[in-house]
Protein backbone atom coordinates (compact mmCIF):
# COMPACT_ATOMS: atom_id res chain seq x y z
CA UNK A 1 0.00 0.00 0.00
CA UNK A 2 2.29 2.38 0.61
CA UNK A 3 4.62 1.82 -2.26
CA UNK A 4 1.69 2.23 -4.19
CA UNK A 5 1.43 5.64 -2.32
CA UNK A 6 4.95 6.80 -3.19
CA UNK A 7 4.65 5.65 -6.82
CA UNK A 8 1.35 7.63 -7.06
CA UNK A 9 3.19 10.64 -5.42
CA UNK A 10 5.95 10.55 -7.23
CA UNK A 11 3.96 10.05 -11.03
CA UNK A 12 2.21 13.31 -9.74
CA UNK A 13 5.15 15.04 -9.21
CA UNK A 14 6.48 14.20 -12.25
CA UNK A 15 3.17 15.35 -14.25
CA UNK A 16 3.67 18.51 -12.19
CA UNK A 17 6.85 19.25 -13.16
CA UNK A 18 6.40 18.55 -16.42
CA UNK A 19 2.91 20.64 -16.70
CA UNK A 20 5.04 23.53 -15.04
CA UNK A 21 7.94 23.37 -17.71
CA UNK A 22 5.83 22.85 -20.75
CA UNK A 23 3.58 26.23 -19.70
CA UNK A 24 6.75 27.78 -18.56
CA UNK A 25 7.73 27.35 -21.98
CA UNK A 26 4.58 28.06 -23.80
CA UNK A 27 4.52 31.96 -21.75
CA UNK A 28 8.44 32.33 -22.48
CA UNK A 29 8.29 31.14 -26.03
CA UNK A 30 4.93 33.42 -26.47
CA UNK A 31 5.16 35.25 -29.84
CA UNK A 32 2.90 38.36 -29.86
CA UNK A 33 0.18 38.49 -32.41
CA UNK A 34 0.16 41.35 -35.55
CA UNK A 35 -2.68 43.61 -35.11
CA UNK A 36 -2.81 42.97 -38.98
CA UNK A 37 -2.00 40.34 -41.71
CA UNK A 38 -1.77 42.91 -44.20
CA UNK A 39 1.28 43.42 -46.22
CA UNK A 40 2.43 46.36 -47.86
CA UNK A 41 4.82 47.29 -50.51
CA UNK A 42 6.74 50.78 -51.27
CA UNK A 43 7.91 52.31 -54.77
CA UNK A 44 9.70 54.70 -55.92
CA UNK A 45 7.21 57.48 -57.90
CA UNK A 46 7.73 58.57 -61.30
CA UNK A 47 9.00 61.86 -60.50
CA UNK A 48 12.77 62.36 -59.96
CA UNK A 49 13.90 63.87 -56.54
CA UNK A 50 14.94 67.63 -56.42
CA UNK A 51 16.00 70.58 -54.02
CA UNK A 52 12.43 71.67 -54.08
CA UNK A 53 10.27 70.23 -50.92
CA UNK A 54 7.49 68.97 -52.19
CA UNK A 55 8.64 66.09 -54.03
CA UNK A 56 6.59 62.50 -54.44
CA UNK A 57 8.81 60.22 -52.84
CA UNK A 58 7.21 56.96 -52.10
CA UNK A 59 3.86 55.24 -52.55
CA UNK A 60 2.31 52.77 -50.95
CA UNK A 61 -0.22 50.03 -51.32
CA UNK A 62 -1.32 46.99 -48.98
CA UNK A 63 -0.86 43.96 -51.42
CA UNK A 64 -3.04 41.56 -48.99
CA UNK A 65 -4.82 40.85 -46.45
CA UNK A 66 -8.23 41.67 -45.91
CA UNK A 67 -8.13 43.87 -42.71
CA UNK A 68 -9.26 47.98 -43.33
CA UNK A 69 -7.40 49.98 -41.39
CA UNK A 70 -7.93 53.41 -39.57
CA UNK A 71 -5.83 55.96 -40.03
CA UNK A 72 -6.58 57.42 -36.22
CA UNK A 73 -4.35 53.79 -35.73
CA UNK A 74 -2.16 54.27 -38.25
CA UNK A 75 1.63 55.52 -37.71
CA UNK A 76 3.84 56.22 -41.41
CA UNK A 77 7.51 57.64 -41.10
CA UNK A 78 10.17 58.07 -43.24
CA UNK A 79 14.05 57.73 -42.28
CA UNK A 80 16.80 59.19 -44.53
CA UNK A 81 20.35 59.53 -42.91
CA UNK A 82 19.70 58.60 -39.54
CA UNK A 83 16.76 61.24 -39.64
CA UNK A 84 13.21 60.62 -39.31
CA UNK A 85 10.44 61.83 -40.21
CA UNK A 86 6.48 61.46 -39.24
CA UNK A 87 3.82 61.62 -42.19
CA UNK A 88 -0.31 62.38 -41.72
CA UNK A 89 -2.55 63.19 -43.72
CA UNK A 90 -3.42 66.76 -42.39
CA UNK A 91 0.24 68.49 -41.87
CA UNK A 92 0.48 67.80 -38.62
CA UNK A 93 2.56 65.70 -36.34
CA UNK A 94 4.38 65.26 -32.90
CA UNK A 95 7.43 66.43 -31.64
CA UNK A 96 9.18 63.62 -29.89
CA UNK A 97 9.01 63.62 -26.29
CA UNK A 98 11.37 62.19 -23.91
CA UNK A 99 12.53 61.91 -20.41
CA UNK A 100 8.26 61.08 -19.45
CA UNK A 101 6.11 58.61 -18.23
CA UNK A 102 3.98 59.40 -20.81
CA UNK A 103 5.12 59.46 -23.93
CA UNK A 104 2.45 61.39 -26.65
CA UNK A 105 2.68 61.45 -30.85
CA UNK A 106 -0.12 62.28 -33.43
CA UNK A 107 -1.88 59.10 -34.95
CA UNK A 108 -1.48 59.82 -39.49
CA UNK A 109 -4.98 61.05 -38.77
CA UNK A 110 -3.15 64.28 -37.75
CA UNK A 111 -5.84 64.22 -34.30
CA UNK A 112 -5.83 61.20 -32.51
CA UNK A 113 -3.21 61.06 -30.05
CA UNK A 114 -1.30 57.77 -29.43
CA UNK A 115 0.05 57.35 -26.17
CA UNK A 116 2.77 55.41 -24.37
CA UNK A 117 2.13 55.22 -20.73
CA UNK A 118 4.96 53.69 -18.49
CA UNK A 119 3.25 52.14 -15.52
CA UNK A 120 6.09 49.78 -14.04
CA UNK A 121 6.26 51.80 -10.71
CA UNK A 122 4.49 49.63 -8.04
CA UNK A 123 4.71 52.72 -5.69
CA UNK A 124 3.72 55.61 -7.36
CA UNK A 125 0.99 56.05 -10.08
CA UNK A 126 1.77 57.84 -13.99
CA UNK A 127 -0.67 60.62 -14.36
CA UNK A 128 -2.02 61.51 -17.66
CA UNK A 129 -3.93 65.33 -18.14
CA UNK A 130 -6.47 64.68 -21.30
CA UNK A 131 -6.06 68.50 -22.21
CA UNK A 132 -2.64 68.01 -22.69
CA UNK A 133 -1.80 64.89 -23.59
CA UNK A 134 0.80 64.96 -21.07
CA UNK A 135 1.94 63.72 -17.99
CA UNK A 136 0.75 66.11 -15.30
CA UNK A 137 2.19 65.19 -11.49
CA UNK A 138 0.04 67.37 -9.18
CA UNK A 139 -2.79 65.32 -8.75
CA UNK A 140 -4.83 67.15 -11.23
CA UNK A 141 -5.55 64.28 -13.54
CA UNK A 142 -7.80 62.57 -15.94
CA UNK A 143 -6.12 58.93 -15.55
CA UNK A 144 -3.98 57.28 -13.46
CA UNK A 145 -1.75 54.34 -13.80
CA UNK A 146 0.57 51.78 -11.85
CA UNK A 147 0.57 48.00 -13.16
CA UNK A 148 -2.41 47.17 -14.60
CA UNK A 149 -4.49 49.45 -12.59
CA UNK A 150 -6.32 52.10 -13.71
CA UNK A 151 -7.97 55.03 -12.65
CA UNK A 152 -10.00 58.00 -13.58
CA UNK A 153 -9.22 61.60 -12.66
CA UNK A 154 -11.84 62.93 -9.50
CA UNK A 155 -12.89 65.61 -12.35
CA UNK A 156 -13.84 62.29 -14.69
CA UNK A 157 -16.36 60.22 -15.56
CA UNK A 158 -16.89 57.94 -18.23
CA UNK A 159 -19.12 55.29 -19.71
CA UNK A 160 -18.13 52.20 -21.75
CA UNK A 161 -19.41 51.95 -25.52
CA UNK A 162 -19.24 48.14 -27.00
CA UNK A 163 -21.54 48.13 -29.69
CA UNK A 164 -19.25 50.62 -32.34
CA UNK A 165 -15.60 50.88 -32.97
CA UNK A 166 -13.47 53.98 -31.85
CA UNK A 167 -13.55 55.16 -35.68
CA UNK A 168 -16.87 54.89 -35.87
CA UNK A 169 -17.74 56.86 -32.50
CA UNK A 170 -17.65 60.50 -33.98
CA UNK A 171 -20.10 62.44 -31.39
CA UNK A 172 -20.35 61.74 -27.96
CA UNK A 173 -23.60 58.52 -27.58
CA UNK A 174 -26.11 59.10 -25.52
CA UNK A 175 -25.56 57.13 -22.29
CA UNK A 176 -25.18 57.15 -18.73
CA UNK A 177 -21.74 58.77 -17.16
CA UNK A 178 -21.71 56.17 -14.50
CA UNK A 179 -17.56 55.33 -13.87
CA UNK A 180 -15.72 57.58 -11.65
CA UNK A 181 -12.61 57.66 -9.55
CA UNK A 182 -14.13 55.27 -6.97
CA UNK A 183 -13.07 51.82 -8.72
CA UNK A 184 -10.43 50.64 -10.94
CA UNK A 185 -11.23 50.42 -14.87
CA UNK A 186 -12.06 46.75 -15.84
CA UNK A 187 -10.45 47.42 -19.03
CA UNK A 188 -8.72 43.92 -19.61
CA UNK A 189 -9.18 39.99 -19.89
CA UNK A 190 -6.49 37.76 -18.71
CA UNK A 191 -5.24 35.24 -20.46
CA UNK A 192 -4.21 32.53 -18.48
CA UNK A 193 -2.84 30.19 -20.51
CA UNK A 194 -0.57 32.15 -22.19
CA UNK A 195 -0.06 34.48 -19.07
CA UNK A 196 -1.41 37.65 -20.92
CA UNK A 197 -3.50 40.66 -20.42
CA UNK A 198 -5.53 41.80 -23.82
CA UNK A 199 -7.43 44.90 -23.39
CA UNK A 200 -11.18 44.73 -24.06
CA UNK A 201 -12.55 44.90 -27.50
CA UNK A 202 -14.36 48.44 -26.21
CA UNK A 203 -13.89 52.43 -26.09
CA UNK A 204 -14.69 54.47 -23.16
CA UNK A 205 -16.11 58.00 -23.93
CA UNK A 206 -14.85 60.20 -20.94
CA UNK A 207 -16.18 63.54 -20.04
CA UNK A 208 -14.09 65.99 -18.06
CA UNK A 209 -14.40 69.17 -17.35
CA UNK A 210 -16.62 70.57 -20.48
CA UNK A 211 -14.64 68.33 -22.77
CA UNK A 212 -15.40 64.80 -24.19
CA UNK A 213 -12.95 62.42 -24.97
CA UNK A 214 -13.42 58.96 -26.66
CA UNK A 215 -10.33 56.54 -25.64
CA UNK A 216 -9.44 53.01 -26.46
CA UNK A 217 -6.50 50.91 -24.23
CA UNK A 218 -4.43 48.94 -27.37
CA UNK A 219 -1.80 47.21 -25.54
CA UNK A 220 -0.14 46.17 -21.94
CA UNK A 221 3.11 45.77 -23.37
CA UNK A 222 5.91 47.75 -25.28
CA UNK A 223 7.75 46.96 -28.62
CA UNK A 224 10.45 44.58 -26.58
CA UNK A 225 6.95 42.83 -25.59
CA UNK A 226 7.45 44.22 -21.93
CA UNK A 227 4.93 44.49 -19.65
CA UNK A 228 3.28 47.44 -17.78
CA UNK A 229 3.66 49.79 -21.30
CA UNK A 230 0.35 50.60 -21.52
CA UNK A 231 -0.14 51.62 -25.46
CA UNK A 232 -3.96 53.72 -25.84
CA UNK A 233 -5.53 56.22 -28.13
CA UNK A 234 -7.58 58.85 -27.54
CA UNK A 235 -9.68 61.22 -29.57
CA UNK A 236 -11.84 64.81 -29.09
CA UNK A 237 -15.70 64.61 -29.63
CA UNK A 238 -16.72 67.46 -28.31
CA UNK A 239 -15.94 70.95 -26.25
CA UNK A 240 -13.64 73.52 -26.75
CA UNK A 241 -10.09 72.93 -28.33
CA UNK A 242 -7.45 70.85 -26.81
CA UNK A 243 -4.54 72.93 -25.15
CA UNK A 244 -2.51 70.03 -26.78
CA UNK A 245 -2.80 71.43 -30.15
CA UNK A 246 -1.32 74.21 -29.45
CA UNK A 247 1.39 73.25 -27.81
CA UNK A 248 4.52 73.73 -29.94
CA UNK A 249 6.61 71.42 -27.79
CA UNK A 250 4.03 68.56 -28.79
CA UNK A 251 2.52 69.63 -32.30
CA UNK A 252 4.90 70.75 -35.34
CA UNK A 253 4.39 71.14 -39.06
CA UNK A 254 4.63 67.27 -40.36
CA UNK A 255 7.32 67.07 -42.65
CA UNK A 256 5.76 64.97 -44.93
CA UNK A 257 2.11 64.35 -46.02
CA UNK A 258 0.18 61.60 -47.14
CA UNK A 259 -2.28 61.90 -50.13
CA UNK A 260 -4.85 59.62 -51.98
CA UNK A 261 -5.84 58.48 -48.60
CA UNK A 262 -9.82 57.59 -48.06
CA UNK A 263 -11.14 57.18 -44.70
CA UNK A 264 -9.05 54.42 -44.19
CA UNK A 265 -6.57 52.26 -45.76
CA UNK A 266 -7.18 48.62 -47.42
CA UNK A 267 -6.41 45.77 -50.31
CA UNK A 268 -4.97 47.61 -53.06
CA UNK A 269 -5.29 51.27 -51.76
CA UNK A 270 -2.07 53.56 -53.12
CA UNK A 271 -1.21 56.49 -50.81
CA UNK A 272 1.42 58.65 -51.99
CA UNK A 273 4.11 60.22 -49.39
CA UNK A 274 4.70 64.04 -50.33
CA UNK A 275 7.61 66.43 -48.76
CA UNK A 276 5.67 68.85 -47.33
CA UNK A 277 7.50 72.09 -47.21
CA UNK A 278 11.12 70.13 -45.96
CA UNK A 279 13.80 69.05 -48.55
CA UNK A 280 13.99 65.40 -47.40
CA UNK A 281 15.63 64.03 -50.36
CA UNK A 282 17.16 65.99 -52.81
CA UNK A 283 19.45 63.38 -54.85
CA UNK A 284 19.59 59.62 -54.85
CA UNK A 285 18.71 58.40 -51.29
CA UNK A 286 17.76 55.16 -49.08
CA UNK A 287 14.05 55.67 -47.82
CA UNK A 288 13.44 53.33 -44.94
CA UNK A 289 9.90 52.97 -44.23
CA UNK A 290 8.31 52.29 -41.19
CA UNK A 291 3.97 51.65 -41.03
CA UNK A 292 2.37 50.65 -37.27
CA UNK A 293 -0.82 49.89 -36.54
CA UNK A 294 -1.69 50.05 -33.26
CA UNK A 295 1.56 50.18 -31.90
CA UNK A 296 3.07 47.36 -33.86
CA UNK A 297 5.55 47.26 -36.56
CA UNK A 298 3.47 45.93 -40.18
CA UNK A 299 4.94 43.46 -42.71
CA UNK A 300 6.52 45.85 -44.99
CA UNK A 301 9.19 46.58 -47.71
CA UNK A 302 11.81 48.63 -45.51
CA UNK A 303 13.51 50.42 -47.79
CA UNK A 304 13.39 52.01 -51.07
CA UNK A 305 16.19 53.65 -53.02
CA UNK A 306 15.21 57.07 -54.22
CA UNK A 307 16.78 58.37 -57.70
Amino acid sequence: MSINFRNTAASLVVVLIVGGLLWTWVVVSYDPELTTVNTFEANDTESSVSNSSDDALVSIEITSGEDVLGWDQLGISLEVDGNQYPCSLTGLSSVEQNGSKVATSLSADGSTFAIKVDATSESTFAELDLSTMKERANGSYSLKFSKNDIFLGSNATAMVVTNQSFSQIVSAPNGAYSLDDSERLDWYDYDFSVHRIDPKEQVYVIQEENITYKLQFISYYNEDDESRHIQLIVGWLSGPSLPAFEDPNLIAQSPCIIEGAGSSWSLNQIVVIHENGIDICNQSCTVKIQIQYQGVNVKAMSKVELL
